[in-house]
């Protein structure tokens, strides 16, 4: 058994979720917006980091590369009375104080009520413009007026009946009157049911809300939820409207488009579009800009530029726990990280170096980073892996190890580390089986233990990772 430690690693978490501008079937290298804190720039990055530096990320923008401005809104509740905001094409971002959220534009726009406290509001006129496609005269589609006898603002009101499992059959002009379609552009069911507001949620925007990707963690790109663990709470909000066919003039094109309205966001979907663009994000903070400002808003200073993010300190805390096959490679790790602690035994199964976990989360000497090196001798169970990210829940990062084990657990146990591992935005996984595999000239006799080099790449993978 070996012992050490290691400096603080990870960056802040960010937050939020991923989708587009009106389709670009030729996707271009977009600059990212200037941000009027760094506050603003971690939760941009977490989604649209991607989209913006990634050619063929294969999906839009949550936020937008386009910003209209940094200032304060006078908001009761918020210290002196105001906030900071900052307008993107998808929404805005609101800082009060102590937490980000993003607005509830969508309701502002239908309703005209313009939000200057938590229960406080400017009666305006409705929004005119169009809540799909081109923003011009010319386009057919309904507006946010359209709408206004057709949300809920509260439980019961315009309450729609459980659909779920019944199609999409329902369109709407843009004299806000509703009519059912006997030739659908597509046939869309209904996946989901709000009970809150009483509104159904077809399948293609249910789906779209958990939609798993490339995201940002601080550090790099990593796979996990793009709208965040919670889309509800922290990017869409709930569903204020029924979902509707619409006629829409995209790109001076007349299309047909499903709209559905929730609290922060409006979500389209486009038939004609390719698969990977077919739900889209509306530009709810452009609208909003328009009709609260009638797009005047003054230009921006840069405030947060990338150079001012927190940097990442090289030297994490970290504390790994293993079997015969890290412990052949302590040494190395020792000195390739100066603050690890090892925790490693031959013949070790995975609930024992999960009970050593939680050994560790009591004493709360887990570090800002645990490696986890498991498996070799013995099945690793989905229990075990739940298990242990019960136990790792407050671990900054997680790094998982798989196993290279010529043993009839071998191909299950790896099967398992790469579908859980996806779960979770804030785990590593290094594929040991296939590097160890295509390097036999690092491996002893038997396969499985390191020689002198093997240790030396065994911790340069794991290095890889922080």
């Amino acid at each position: 058994m070996k012992t050490k430690i290691i400096p603080f690693i990870f960056v802040v978490s960010l937050l939020l979720t991923a989708v587009t501008t009106l389709f670009s079937q030729t996707q271009t290298t977009l600059a990212a917006p200037v941000f009027g804190s760094c506050e603003f720039r971690q939760l941009w990055n977490y989604s649209d980091k991607v989209v913006d530096e990634v050619p063929g990320s294969g999906r839009g923008f949550t936020w937008g590369s386009n910003t209209f401005g940094v200032f304060t809104e006078p908001y009761l509740q918020a210290p002196q009375g105001k906030r900071a905001v900052q307008y993107f094409d998808k929404n805005r971002m609101e800082w009060n104080g102590s937490s980000l959220t993003n607005g509830l534009l969508t309701k502002e726009l239908v309703t005209g009520q313009l939000q200057v406290g938590d229960f406080s509001f400017s009666q305006r006129d409705s929004s005119e413009i169009p809540v799909a496609g081109d923003n011009n005269v010319n386009n057919p589609s309904p507006t946010y007026l359209s709408f206004k006898n057709l949300v809920s603002l509260f439980p019961s009101s315009n309450a729609a009946p459980n659909q779920v499992g019944k199609q999409v059959v329902n369109a709407l002009d843009r004299n806000g009157q509703v009519y059912q379609l006997v030739i659908l552009p597509a046939a869309l069911t209904i996946a989901a049911y709000d009970s809150t507001l009483s509104h159904n949620i077809p399948s293609v925007f249910a789906d779209y809300q958990h939609r798993k990707g490339q995201i940002w963690n601080g550090k790099r790109f990593v796979e996990g939820n793009i709208f965040t663990d919670n889309p509800v709470s922290n990017v869409f909000g709930l569903p204020i409207s029924e979902a509707y066919w619409v006629r829409a003039t995209v790109g001076g094109k007349e299309k047909d488009v499903l709209v559905q309205l929730f609290e922060r966001r409006v979500l389209t979907y486009t038939p004609s579009n390719p698969s990977e663009f077919q739900v889209e994000m509306g530009n709810v903070g452009q609208h909003y800009v328009n009709w609260r400002y009638e797009g005047k808003l003054g230009g921006m200073a840069e405030s947060c530029p990338a150079s001012a993010m927190p940097v990442v300190v090289s030297n994490p805390r970290i504390f790994a726990v293993g079997d015969s096959v890290m412990l052949g490679a302590s040494a190395t790790l020792e000195s390739t990280f100066p603050n690890i602690v090892i925790d490693a035994a031959v013949s070790r199964q995975a609930f024992a170096g999960i009970n050593i976990l939680k050994t560790q989360r009591a004493r709360g000497a887990l570090g800002d980073v645990v490696v986890v090196h498991l498996g070799n001798n013995g099945t690793f169970s989905q229990a075990d892996f739940d298990d242990l990210m019960d136990v790792l829940s407050d671990v900054s990062e997680v790094v998982i190890i798989n196993n290279k084990v010529p043993r009839s657990w071998e191909e299950s146990n790896n099967a398992l580390l790469a579908a859980n591992a996806k779960r979770y935005s804030k785990v590593s996984l290094i594929n040991w089986h296939d590097f160890g595999y295509a390097n036999p000239q690092f491996f002893w006799e038997d396969g499985i233990h390191l020689r002198p080099d093997g240790a030396k790449a065994y911790a340069q993978l794991i290095a890889s990772k922080l």
